[in-house]
């Protein structure tokens, strides 16, 4: 994706200062404004979290993502900045001591990526990407010349960042991935960590030499996270998810000096406070908790509760007054806490996992999304800010639909239930079950007192939204039903099969009117023209169709997507089509003529659902990339 140039332009300073960057940084819009793709005015939602790190001076928080990089301003707590490039996946991301650099490492589809930015221009300087699969951390030397990033290759390459960027020393010897690197505070020792569940080793390395200091086991999973202590005199190391333990080495003779228990389902992460009197640890998705540990008596002084989820990472600010923690799969925030106290003193929502599935509000002030991390999540439609989030399913959200009046959504899982919520307080009303496999697609009828779902047991359901009461089951498709809608008059319901056929059925009789054939692979969605005349699917064919709704003919068949086509909408005035692809895109059709209007790119994951305001003017995509875009 390229970065506008507006972007480029606010971000072009005199000074490399944390300061002088925030005062660039202040004069740019909203958040929802950074980097956007061409033809995009607003992005919802931030990406899944996979690090959090503290600028030297402690005035920028960075959080690696899904999405990119996003850069908050500590004293604010709003976002002042996002980095996007050739990455799928932010894994690690880490500061250059003099702040002018940030290094990121992660994965595009199947292959490893290792970036360096100047934080001043948003600009990338260096890109590697000779890497058969991703790069899992990475780590500054004081003094910036030196640079260590660890992959799951099984390999920790140094680098000479000074005076040539290019590999100083590549060193093997882990069985398994390296999950995790670190140079210590005084440059001279290097500690990597395997993935190796069998063989949790840990491996400290002489900078000069590249020769082993020592080989340190113990852990009974892999290690997932080091920490130098900042005397670079103690090394704390975190198990992983077979291991509840924190253990403490010295790093002079790779001795152990200390095991601190506590947490229940492994340990994510680990991190010293500046002055290293405490430690930091974050505990996986049962625990979900924060302990800090006094340092000299293995003590707990504190836990945090609040995160939902496993805490993937944990970092002190520079002046050892602030936590900041980054929440795992089922939990989309950042947190920041006072250490002092134990205290929560903000959080930074809106971060996301893959989206699935998007709905319109009838007013069109509210958008809502459904994710894989089994979240529903309400967004402001004109200011892009996260309103709510609505939680309950156990599995991930395949589909979700505003009533006619907005004042109910209704969601399908593959929890195989379907749940029914109150907008206006994000309250459960009720859940109807029935269905023997995951629910793909949930439609309320126009006056509003029906649901209908389908499912992967090849059956659709149709329910009573008043009492739950299941008023019909309706039979005959061949495979799972992928998608539903009604009418705009309510006396029709359309449903794509994987059978390769749509169905019309009559309301009144719950009859088929209709079988439609002419897809050669799954019907993945269907959506009614609002004026009613028309129908559109779109399939694993690649294929894009428009049906006559009276005579079942084929009005139109387009072929441009380079995948499966994944989501069909129509525009209020049935003038314009939208669908989105496997290929990343969403393409614009003029009805009337069959002309492709115009691409849409942007998106770095497969497009899942598209959606069109009431009006029109906005279109909505949520993809893969766990962020949804609104278009102009």
């Amino acid at each position: 994706m390229k970065v506008k140039t507006t972007f480029l332009l606010a971000l072009t300073l005199l000074t490399v200062s944390s300061v002088g960057i925030l005062d660039g940084f202040a004069q740019y819009a909203a958040h929802t404004q950074f980097s956007l793709p061409e033809g995009a005015k607003a992005r919802l939602g931030k990406g899944s979290v996979g690090e959090v790190t503290y600028s030297p001076d402690g005035l920028l928080l960075a959080v690696g993502s899904r999405a990119g990089i996003w850069l908050y301003d500590t004293k604010t707590y709003e976002e002042v900045a996002f980095f996007t490039g050739d990455m799928d996946w932010v894994y690690s991301v880490a500061f250059s001591p003099d702040g002018q650099m940030l290094a990121s490492a992660g994965l595009n589809e199947d292959r490893g990526v290792l970036s360096f930015w100047n934080i001043a221009t948003g600009r990338v300087t260096m890109t590697r990407t000779d890497y058969l699969r991703g790069v899992s951390s990475v780590s500054f030397g004081p003094d910036g010349s030196l640079f260590a990033s660890g992959d799951y290759e099984g390999r920790v390459r140094l680098w000479d960042l000074k005076k040539s960027g290019n590999i100083k020393a590549t060193v093997t010897g882990h069985i398994g991935g390296v999950s995790t690197v670190s140079l210590s505070p005084d440059g001279k020792t290097l500690a990597s960590g395997s993935l190796n569940r069998r063989y949790g080793v840990l491996r400290l390395r002489d900078v000069a030499t590249h020769s082993a200091k020592a080989t340190v086991t113990g852990h009974i999973g892999g290690v997932i996270s080091v920490a130098f202590s900042p005397d670079s005199s103690t090394l704390a190391s975190a198990g992983g998810w077979l291991d509840d333990t924190v253990r403490l080495w010295d790093v002079a003779t790779g001795a152990a000096k200390a095991t601190v228990t506590g947490h229940i389902g492994g340990v994510n992460s680990v991190a010293f406070s500046p002055d290293g009197k405490t430690l930091a640890s974050g505990g996986g998705d049962i625990d979900q908790t924060i302990r800090l540990w006094d340092v000299e008596t293995g003590i707990v002084k504190a836990t945090l509760i609040g995160h939902t989820g496993g805490v993937n990472s944990v970092v002190f600010s520079p002046d050892g007054s602030t936590l900041a923690s980054a929440g795992g799969w089922l939990d989309d925030t950042v947190h920041l806490w006072d250490v002092a106290t134990g205290a929560l003193k903000a959080t930074l929502a809106g971060h996301t996992e893959e989206v699935s599935c998007l709905s319109f509000s009838p007013n069109g002030s509210t958008l809502a999304s459904g994710s894989s991390d089994q979240i529903i999540r309400l967004w402001d439609v004109a200011t892009g800010r996260f309103k709510a989030r609505l939680t309950g399913h156990t599995s991930w959200i395949s589909s979700v639909a505003f009533s006619p009046d907005g004042k109910t959504l209704a969601s399908g899982s593959g929890d195989r239930t379907i749940r029914v919520w109150d907008v206006a307080t994000g309250a459960m009303k009720r859940t109807f079950a029935g269905h023997t496999s995951w629910i793909s697609s949930v439609a309320f009828s126009p006056d509003r007192k029906t649901l209908a779902s389908g499912s992967g047991d090849r059956t659709i359901r149709v329910w009573d939204v008043a009492t739950g009461a299941l008023k019909t089951t309706l039979t005959g498709h061949m495979g799972g039903v992928n998608s539903v809608a009604f009418s705009p008059d309510g006396k029709t319901l359309a449903s794509g099969s994987r059978d390769q056929t749509l169905r019309l059925w009559d309301v009144g009789t719950w009859a088929v009117k209709a079988t439609l054939t002419g897809h050669t692979g799954w019907v993945n969605s269907v959506a009614f023209s609002p004026d009613g005349s028309m129908l559109a699917s779109g399939g694993n064919d690649r294929r894009v169709r428009v049906w006559d709704v009276a005579t079942g003919a084929i009005k139109a068949t387009w072929r441009k997507h380079g995948n499966d086509v994944s989501s069909v909408a129509f525009s209020s005035d049935s003038s314009m089509l939208a669908s989105g692809s496997r290929d990343q895109t969403v393409l614009l059709w003029e009805i009337r003529t069959g002309a492709l209007k115009t691409t849409l790119t942007g998106h770095t994951g497969r497009v899942n659902s598209v959606a069109f305001s009431p009006n029109s003017l906005t279109l909505a995509s949520g993809s893969r990339d766990q962020t949804v875009l609104l278009w102009n």
